[in-house]
């Protein structure tokens, strides 16, 4: 159920990806087109100021145009728009569903239930921002009569009263003429629907349809009969993690895992060759006489009646007219009125009967991006270049392996790339700096050193004061005695708290006192001389611990070094000094001795580090995302409770005397470094428990490792394949488009008028 869930949530993760990407990519190609039109728009008229002032609530509150976001007007110059308004819902971070219009790659926003009055087919008029536009008037509907009809809550638009019309009388300013304008008549009854006719703008077509017929084959040809490469590219994925699954794991179940791989490349490859019958099956024609049309560059369209926009392709738009006003036949496809002929020049079919079908691209583009980041995964995952290298040399009989017991047989083993390496040393320990240590299991090691030497006592004030070091991070180093002195202490302060309090009784300011918990410290000049030499070896400042300390020795308030001083040189003379004291500031002393106990630790960690990676030795560096699991590990880099912090102290000590505990290590050598005189002096490993096994089990074809060979080779095959074809396609459609441009440059005449 696990795998199962992680396939789901990569599979959401995967389509939300897309989804986002094509949604951005949308919104970014309508900006472009905005910024086009407006820079070759023709201003109709200007803003009026009760216009300004209805859309003001919409330009001052960002609540109100959601989803978009407030942009000011680029200016107060009102434009038409016309053509097929279309709709587009999202899911907001509110988790509601707001809409976005565009009508030609223009975005709208409709204010006062604007959007209720769209037909099939448009004439609005707007006011730009930078982003999108604010529409003023749809289809004879003002925005002044929606602001006086605005109900949140509407459905359904209501009648408009001629007042409120922007089409009366003076139509010629939308380009709509008596000439190709004419109401049908099926829908007009003279005088009972006057108001029908300035209301809808369902004008009769200005075409013809001359017939019907299939598609040729070579027409069919244009379209994508194949597939996307989605559903290959989720079996790929699911083999992919399912593999990643079991070797992460190191399950001993991996046949069923190539039982159930074997399946997804299977299918895989069936999506790859399947043809989907309804892409293939010739599609319905229509054969039009177009008496006018109109090009619209911004959306590569043809405007060929006020219900009917054609697109055509864009490499076309040279050869085409702004305006056309003489007859002309058109071949259009499908529901998105698609033109696959235009007059007797402009020919897909004559394109591919010529120069040749153009080629697919977009499922080997999918492809290529899929078995490329399929095949990265699978590297940094698994190491599949060593794994290939190795099962090389098994085969051709090269393969070394290798038993190592002690640093010197380890440097002078001649260990190559691709070996296996058995090594069971003393001496090796985990990097104190490991900055790869896995977040959720803190005893993961991925770096280790192996020495053969301790630090040297001699030249080195750590070693030689560890013992002092050790003192302040034992249990005993603040530690109190009960004797007769302390008792009488005691006694004596409760008397005199009792008598202040009798003598205060009544008073106007009189309070009750406690006395304050007190203890006798032992041997506080000991404290005070192996914090100093502690302070000096790290060269900390431990400010708050001197400080506290003074306070224990003088009366309470400021202390500066001169105390300090004076009192390191009273507890030299004096080193068993034992001192009656208030419990509180030994507290505060305590509260800050641990944090001095962190600041050592952290000093300490630099030098562990420099004595690990430096000098003599062996850096281990595990890889293809495999480690070893020590005890404690977590606890030691992590300290919290006094217990860590002694327990860290501990583990830096051992690694510094080279008293660490022995390690097993098994795997594959993933590379090597050797110093000057040819010592080994870094080993790459892969110690995953796949490379404990006998060699014939290690390279047989059920193994985790020949699949994992297999399958990134597979992902390579399927990148390097697949942008190969890209590379061939792109060329190829390139030089076919130079080839048809060229062609039409030949024979285009201005026929059209």
């Amino acid at each position: 159920m696990t795998a199962i869930y992680l396939i789901l949530e990569i599979g959401c993760a995967l389509l939300i990806i897309c989804i986002s990407i094509s949604y951005r990519l949308e919104r970014n190609e309508n900006e472009q087109k905005l910024k086009k039109f407006i820079e070759n728009r023709e201003s109709s008229r200007d803003l009026t100021n009760e216009e300004l002032k209805l859309l003001e609530p919409f330009m001052t509150n960002k609540e109100t145009v959601r989803p978009y976001i407030l942009h000011p007007l680029i200016d107060h110059k009102v434009s038409v728009v016309q053509g097929p308004c279309i709709r587009h819902s999202l899911l907001t971070q509110r988790r509601q569903i707001d809409y976005y219009y565009e009508i030609g790659n223009i975005e709208l926003f409709f204010p006062y239930n604007l959007d209720l009055y769209l037909s099939e087919y448009n004439i609005v008029e707007v006011v730009f921002t930078n982003k999108y536009a604010y529409v003023l008037s749809v289809n004879n509907c003002s925005i002044q009569f929606a602001f006086e009809n605005y109900d949140p809550d509407r459905k359904k638009p209501i009648e408009i009263p001629e007042s409120y019309m922007y089409l009366n009388e003076d139509t010629d300013k939308y380009d709509i003429t008596s000439e190709n304008s004419n109401l049908n008549s099926s829908d007009i009854n003279d005088n009972d629907n006057k108001n029908d006719k300035l209301n809808k703008v369902d004008v009769q077509v200005d075409y013809e349809l001359l017939y019907e017929r299939e598609e040729t084959p070579l027409e069919i040809k244009t379209r994508n009969r194949g597939n996307y490469g989605i559903l290959t590219s989720l079996c790929l994925t699911l083999a992919t993690i399912f593999f990643m699954r079991e070797w992460s794991a190191g399950s001993d179940q991996i046949l069923a895992t190539l039982v159930i791989d074997i399946a997804c490349f299977g299918v895989a490859v069936f999506f790859i060759w399947h043809k989907p019958k309804r892409n293939s099956r010739p599609q319905q024609v229509e054969t039009i006489k177009v008496n006018t049309f109109n090009k619209d560059p911004s959306s590569d369209k043809l405007i060929v009646g006020q219900k009917t926009n054609v697109s055509y392709p864009k490499y076309w738009s040279q050869f085409l007219p702004e305006v056309s006003k003489k007859p002309t036949e058109m071949d259009i496809y499908g529901y998105f009125k698609i033109l696959l002929r235009c007059g007797n020049t402009l020919s897909i079919n004559r394109e591919v009967e010529q120069f040749g079908a153009p080629k697919m691209v977009v499922r080997n583009k999918v492809l290529f991006f899929v078995g490329s980041i399929l095949a990265i995964v699978i590297y940094f995952f698994s190491d599949p270049i060593n794994n290939s290298f190795s099962a090389y040399r098994y085969y051709s009989n090269q393969l070394q392996t290798w038993q190592v017991n002690d640093l010197t047989t380890l440097n002078n083993s001649n260990i190559k790339q691709g070996d296996l390496i058995d090594i069971t040393i003393n001496g090796v320990s985990c990097d104190v700096k490991d900055e790869d240590k896995d977040k959720n299991n803190g005893n993961k090691c991925h770096r280790l050193a192996i020495k053969d030497k301790p630090l040297e006592n001699e030249s080195n004030q750590i070693m030689l004061s560890f013992d002092t070091i050790n003192k302040i991070f034992d249990d005993n180093f603040v530690e109190s005695i009960e004797d007769n002195e302390l008792l009488l202490f005691r006694m004596y302060q409760q008397e005199m708290v009792k008598e202040y309090n009798m003598k205060n009784t009544g008073s106007y300011n009189s309070s009750f006192y406690r006395a304050k918990p007190i203890l006798k410290l032992k041997n506080l000049g000991q404290m005070v001389i192996d914090i100093n030499k502690v302070c000096n070896i790290f060269e900390l400042e431990c400010q708050n611990v001197k400080f506290r300390l003074t306070q224990l020795y003088y009366k309470e308030g400021f202390h500066d070094q001169a105390n300090w001083d004076e009192l390191v040189t009273r507890a030299e003379k004096f080193p068993t000094f034992n001192k009656i004291v208030e419990k509180s500031i030994v507290d505060k002393f305590i509260f800050d001795l641990k944090k001095m106990k962190k600041e050592i630790l952290s000093k300490l960690t630099n030098t562990v580090s420099d004595y690990q990676f430096n000098g003599s030795g062996v850096d281990v560096t595990l890889i293809g995302n495999s480690y070893i699991e020590l005890p404690q590990l977590y606890n030691i880099n992590n300290p919290i409770s006094d217990d860590d912090l002694k327990l860290s102290l501990d583990h830096y000590y051992k690694i510094l005397t080279n008293e660490s505990e022995t390690i097993n290590l098994v795997g594959l050598v993933g590379g090597v470094s050797h110093r000057e005189d040819s010592s080994i002096s870094q080993l790459k490993l892969n110690v995953k428990n796949y490379y404990k096994v006998d060699l014939e089990k290690l390279f047989s074809l059920a193994s985790p490792v020949i699949i994992d060979i297999i399958m990134f080779v597979i992902m390579v095959l399927v990148a390097l394949i697949n942008g190969g074809l890209v590379l061939y396609k792109t060329i190829f459609n390139r030089r076919r488009l130079k080839q048809i441009i060229k062609y039409y440059s030949d024979r285009v005449v201005h026929y059209y008028g």
